[in-house]
């Protein structure tokens, strides 16, 4: 049986990853699991607590699509 790799290996892509294609694509609706979730109850914060949230929902989708769609920008 091989030995396991070197902790400090870890966090390194292998060759196996090579191949691995992702196509990121844009979120059609950045809230969309607040929504699923429906209102929150006022013990947590109520309606106020869940435009908070879904504003940061959007603003955490906006960043995580100027990563994603970055051309040839490897340090995004």
């Amino acid at each position: 049986e091989p030995a396991p790799p070197p902790p400090a290996d870890f966090w390194r892509a292998g060759p196996e990853l090579d191949s691995l294609h992702i196509t990121p694509r844009a979120a059609e609706v950045p809230d969309a699991v607040l929504r699923q979730l429906g209102p929150l109850p006022p013990e947590a914060g109520g309606e106020r607590a869940f435009r908070t949230l879904a504003n940061a929902y959007s603003v955490f989708t906006a960043a995580a699509e100027r990563r994603a769609f970055a051309e040839g920008d490897d340090d995004a």
